[in-house]
């Protein structure tokens, strides 16, 4: 914020008559140099403004959520854009000249403190294609916990990785990236849908990491891991109906799957199980109860769901 608007603000809130701040005349000779930039349901918007050979600083925040720069907000050649409903008022200043006012002797700006590398979740994101690069710890584990877009691909070495500073990302990748090791939550980490319309092979682009596995199935269709999914260095693919949704980047030894089987309409449905499989209720979907040995129960040709039972089961 400005001296002299700075000032205004502290001489209104005084109360004294001869303090009283004339907005009208002073956004009538600084109008030109604020700009207002407001995120639209928790959407990136950008701003046009004419920021060539200016400096851009955060004038009045007006959102109850903050806007931190680079996280929340900053500049680009067209001008200034606001996410993760930032709104504000920016002050579009020359960057060779510094404000002083007569009321207040100008103060030397203190040098920035240096920020330690970050960690944590950092959220790294390619704008039009763009090449961006954000700061990180190197020295720790870094992966990609959740891709922020469906239109482009995160794929390590390909449109993200590590360089010695910190992550770069590219053509479009938006992510956000797990720096250092996390406390297990038993909550997966990073999952990708994956379908087979019509029958056919459809491949679908990501980092895999440590491993896949199917965390749960979507279709009624069967998906056998090696018959009809399956997953390499380059994504996960599915055929003949597999439509489901896997976890990435977990130890396939370490985990089981889940299984969505439903009875609608009250009729008995079969969902194939592998040989073996140990079976419960994960999440119940139906209103009507799901009680083992009632409604569902586990034979040798797989799950069998009956009397309107549906729910998502845990296989081991």
């Amino acid at each position: 914020m400005s001296f002299v608007l700075a000032i205004a603000l502290a001489s209104a809130a005084s109360g004294s008559p001869e303090a009283k701040v004339d907005w009208r005349s002073w956004f009538k000779h600084h109008g030109n140099d604020v700009v207002a930039c407001d995120t639209k349901k928790d959407e990136r918007v950008h701003c046009k403004a004419d920021v060539a050979g200016k400096t851009v600083t955060l004038l009045r925040q007006r959102s109850k959520t903050t806007c931190v720069r680079g996280r929340d907000w900053d500049v680009d050649d067209g001008g200034i854009w606001v996410d993760h409903g930032c709104r504000a008022d920016f002050k579009l200043a020359a960057s060779t000249a510094q404000e002083t006012t007569p009321m207040a002797p100008a103060v030397a700006p203190k040098p920035p403190a240096a920020l330690p590398p970050r960690r944590g979740v950092v959220v790294c994101e390619s704008w039009q294609s763009r090449w961006a690069h954000c700061d990180a710890d190197v020295t720790q584990t870094i992966r990609l916990a959740r891709q922020r877009t469906n239109d482009a691909q995160c794929i390590r070495s390909q449109t993200w990785g590590v360089d010695a500073t910190g992550i770069w990302v590219s053509s479009g990748c938006r992510g956000e990236f797990q720096v250092g090791e996390i406390a297990s939550t038993g909550t997966p980490v990073r999952t990708i849908r994956c379908e087979s319309t019509n029958g056919g092979r459809e491949s679908c682009a990501v980092d895999t990491g440590r491993g896949v596995v199917l965390s749960k199935q979507l279709s009624n269709l069967g998906c056998s891991k090696g018959k009809t999914w399956d997953y390499d260095d380059d994504g996960v693919w599915v055929s003949r109906g597999c439509r489901a949704i896997f976890t990435i980047d977990v130890d396939p030894r370490q985990t089981g799957q889940a299984l969505r089987c439903e009875s609608n309409h009250g009729k008995e449905a079969i969902c194939p199980l592998p040989a073996g499989a140990r079976v419960r209720v994960q999440e119940q979907r139906s209103n009507t109860p799901c009680v083992e040995g009632k409604n569902w129960d586990v034979r040798s040709d797989g799950l069998h769901v009956s009397h309107g039972c549906r729910a998502d089961f845990h296989v081991l």
